[in-house]
């Protein structure tokens, strides 16, 4: 079963990958700079690429005293762009 990790670099992707390659997953964990999820071209173009069974969502804005200077940033990454993954 092939899984599609997002947020790669964060701490829970970084837990999260060695999980579930141990149990015998194909991972596929891009970095940001491949998968930016709050860009619809980038989530299909990449989506396409591995066909995932299943999408887990680890990518996060984390920063919460930053997130009131960055709303827009903020907002996108945890609200809006999740509707880009689910059009996987």
């Amino acid at each position: 079963m092939r899984v599609l990790v997002t947020g790669s670099a964060g701490m829970l992707a970084n837990d999260l990958v060695p999980v579930l390659t141990a149990r015998g997953y194909e991972v596929f964990a891009p970095s940001e700079d491949v998968l930016d999820i709050t860009n619809l071209e980038a989530v299909r173009s990449v989506a396409d690429s591995c066909e995932p069974d299943i999408v887990a969502n680890c990518a996060a804005f984390t920063r919460v005293d930053e997130a009131e200077s960055q709303e827009y940033q903020a907002l996108m990454v945890n609200g809006f762009a999740v509707q880009n993954l689910c059009l996987v």
